[in-house]
């Protein structure tokens, strides 16, 4: 990968670089690709990061501060609201990627609203402590 960024950053003005470095080393990213096979962008792109991300890492307590988390980790917060006695549940998770789903609709924007809209669960769905 690094070899290929150095290509990159050295001719912007070639407008493209053939990716054979990444290509000839596609059992390092992921080994189940095979090359010359069709495999899926979102999950090149999963193994990807997550193949930087190790190549930063030398201690997993400093797995936060790589160049690669501070670009694409986030802390997506889940509340769940009581309709009885109003007290709210929080609980946070990291990702790297958040799946959308832009079939129905018109904009990134639109699919980030109905990712994070509060919707209410069934009555079996949550217990509540009190």
């Amino acid at each position: 990968m690094q070899n290929h960024i150095t290509k990159v950053m050295d001719k912007p003005e070639e407008g493209f670089v053939v990716p054979v470095d990444i290509y000839f080393n596609l059992c390092n990213i992921a080994s189940h690709f095979i090359e010359g096979q069709q495999e899926d962008a979102h999950e090149f792109l999963r193994y990807t990061i997550n193949a930087l991300q190790q190549a930063c890492l030398s201690d997993s307590q400093y797995a936060r501060t790589t160049f690669i988390s501070q670009v694409f980790q986030g802390c997506l917060r889940s509340r769940v609201t009581c309709l009885n006695c109003t007290e709210a549940s929080d609980t946070y998770d990291q990702f790297m990627d958040i799946q959308l789903d832009i079939r129905m609709s018109k904009s990134i924007n639109q699919a980030l609203c109905q990712y994070v809209q509060p919707e209410q669960l069934g009555e079996c769905s949550y217990r509540c402590s009190k």
